[in-house]
């Protein structure tokens, strides 16, 4: 019979139980890691500037002619109407909307004591029609 050599295995033991702890604190450290990596990538792209609206820009386009300089505090609408929805409010409102083609933004600068209403062509980079609008309480 073979003799057991304690101290052989004692360093077995050592050996594995340093292996053994090496990958206890290998797993949460990479767990940590990958969190802190998700979470600065979350708040890289929560930070990011608002990017504006093709609607914001129409606005603020808008804003810089001198027809719009009185009403540009108000708050502001638009809507990008297609020839199909142009000729349908031709038929009901042919003062506003008869003889227009292509796409046009109708901006509304407006409040309860009145406003703006703009056809703006941004192709051409036009206002094509400005109406005033009255008070509602009228």
């Amino acid at each position: 019979m073979s003799k057991f050599n304690f101290r052989k295995i004692k360093n077995l033991v050592k050996k594995l139980s340093i292996r053994i702890s090496r990958e206890k604190f290998l797993i949460p450290l990479t767990l940590l890691t990958i969190f802190l990596l998700l979470v600065t990538i979350s708040l890289s792209t929560s930070q990011k500037p608002k990017t504006l609206t093709n609607e914001d820009k129409i606005i603020e386009r808008v804003q810089q002619f001198e027809e719009v300089t009185q009403f540009k505090d108000l708050p502001a609408q638009t809507r990008l109407l297609g020839q199909k929805e142009i000729e349908e409010r031709a038929k009901n409102f042919p003062l506003i909307y008869k003889d227009l083609s292509g796409e046009i933004y109708e901006v509304r600068f407006s409040s309860q004591e009145g406003g703006i209403l703009l056809l703006y062509d941004a192709a051409s980079d036009k206002i094509l029609r400005t109406f005033n609008l009255l008070q509602w309480d009228q």
